[in-house]
């Protein structure tokens, strides 16, 4: 289990209500989940990105059959 952060890089509080956007990254390793901070849009992820991580850059391309 990853346990979310409590602050962002700027220092923010990401506890509470209306602080904090959850979100899931899709990697090559599996996924990180994101937290988005709504003061100042400062992203954290856990578990962190290393030189490994593939992560999408945007949405999925669609397949066609």
């Amino acid at each position: 289990m990853v346990r979310p952060p409590q602050r962002c890089p700027a220092g923010h509080p990401l506890a509470g209500g209306d602080r904090v956007l959850v979100g899931h990254q899709p990697c090559g390793c599996g996924g990180h989940t994101s937290w988005q901070c709504l003061a100042c849009d400062a992203v954290t992820f856990g578990p962190s990105l290393d030189a490994d991580c593939t992560v999408l850059a945007g949405p999925a391309a669609v397949r066609t059959i």
